[in-house]
């Protein structure tokens, strides 16, 4: 290693940052950014919702257009749908200009806006006279606000619809009951105000959930490709944090900025050093692509149990991993929510014999889970797992039991 101090990297250090290659980067962070939202589909999705939303409110708008004559005062209720138009139109414009944010004072102000629009529109229904008047700038008020989902919380959404939705029924109260059609009429209105909101975020929550699981399943997948034995990714973060302490403490002793020997301080830094990184090393070696990726996962490790002492499971092919870790996804994908472990259990290997007619070793894997059903397991986790091997399903009611023998190139005639 050289004793020369090294520069610092030029997007890591301060220097020739002028505003120009500040304002370059700012823009390309902006970009990648949007990029970023874009393919986890969250741009598309606001776009979408902000399209079903403008139709809801184009059909609400054209009752209030023929139920106009309905009103003693139609001022009110006209001024109630100027102040939703508009709230709706600046708010989508403001979220298009701002990079695909909300900002919190420009959501505020549409809060107010939408506010003062469902207050007057509910007078002018009170003081129209007509049972069968029924309110429509505030029903587009509570849509508005649903469609806003991808940027505020599902409970501030529910709250919103919930409370214009309490606000019409005091109003429908105080009004004539008026018959059985009059009844239908302020029903729907009702629906119309509360089912968008419970609607979308139900669907953000799946979305979200969605898009956690793949991001998950893309990080895990690339243990396939490794190694018998290797660290993982918190393990490689870990062992890059100590390399870059120990070659600090070797840069300033070579550039005599501390000089030997080392005084205590530093001489107990150095040691805890290199207790850590050959503990790190240690452990990489009994550590298969299976373990991280059961450890590494936010889905598997609460709901997975590896029992492989001998690491054999590395021994697997690519297209075995990557069967096998499906298999194992699958299962414990179907299984959420249940309060069940699935086992997984990689044997020492044998000798294939007569078995099979090609040379090499079979290794026993066993999955099974004394709390999740057949009828729980995906379709598609039989196909992953023929993948693997040669399966034996030995399931009884309420336990999964799935034997495989996978068949791998013996490590001595590599």
């Amino acid at each position: 290693m050289s004793a020369e101090p090294r520069a610092p990297a030029p997007l890591l250090g301060g220097g020739g940052s002028g505003p120009a290659d500040r304002s370059a980067r700012s823009w390309r962070s902006a970009r990648s950014a949007r990029r970023r939202q874009e393919g986890l589909g969250t741009n598309y999705l606001g776009s979408g919702l902000n399209g079903i939303a403008a139709a809801i409110l184009t059909f609400q708008l054209l009752i209030f257009l023929s139920t106009s004559t309905r009103y003693s005062d139609v001022a009110p209720a006209a001024t109630a749908w100027v102040l939703v138009i508009l709230a709706f139109g600046s708010i989508v414009l403001a979220i298009r200009l701002s990079g695909r944010r909300l900002p919190l004072a420009v959501y505020l102000c549409f809060l107010l806006a939408v506010g003062v629009a469902v207050v007057l529109d509910l007078v002018a229904v009170i003081d129209s006279g007509s049972a069968r008047t029924v309110p429509t700038a505030a029903v587009a008020a509570a849509v508005a606000h649903a469609a806003l989902i991808v940027h505020r919380r599902g409970v501030e959404i529910l709250a919103v619809g919930v409370l214009v939705s309490i606000a019409e029924v005091v109003v429908f109260l105080s009004m004539e009951s008026g018959g059985a059609d009059v009844l239908s009429v302020r029903i729907s209105a009702l629906v119309v105000t509360l089912a968008p909101a419970v609607v979308v975020v139900v669907m953000m929550r799946g979305f979200r959930r969605m898009v956690q699981l793949e991001t998950d399943r893309a990080l895990v997948q690339s243990t396939t490709l490794g190694p018998r034995y290797a660290v993982g990714m918190l393990a490689s973060e870990e062992l890059a944090r100590l390399d870059l302490a120990a070659e600090r403490l070797l840069a300033e002793v070579g550039d005599g900025s501390v000089r030997l020997p080392l005084d205590a301080q530093r001489a107990a830094h150095a040691t805890s050093l290199a207790t850590q990184l050959r503990l790190h090393l240690i452990e990489g070696r009994r550590e298969t692509w299976l373990h991280h990726a059961v450890l590494e996962s936010e889905l598997l490790s609460p709901l997975v149990d590896l029992d492989d002492p001998d690491g054999t499971a590395g021994l697997l092919g690519h297209d075995q991993r990557d069967g096998l870790l499906s298999a194992i996804w699958l299962i414990a994908d179907s299984a959420t929510g249940l309060a069940v472990v699935l086992h997984v259990e990689s044997g020492s290997p044998r000798d294939s014999g007569a078995e099979t007619t090609t040379r090499g070793l079979l290794v026993p894997i066993v999955l099974y889970s004394s709390g999740a059903p057949l009828r729980v397991v995906d379709p598609a986790t039989w196909e992953a797992i023929a993948q693997v091997g040669v399966f034996r399903d030995t399931s009884r009611d309420g336990e999964l039991r799935i034997e495989i023998d996978c068949l791998v190139d013996n490590p001595a005639d590599r």
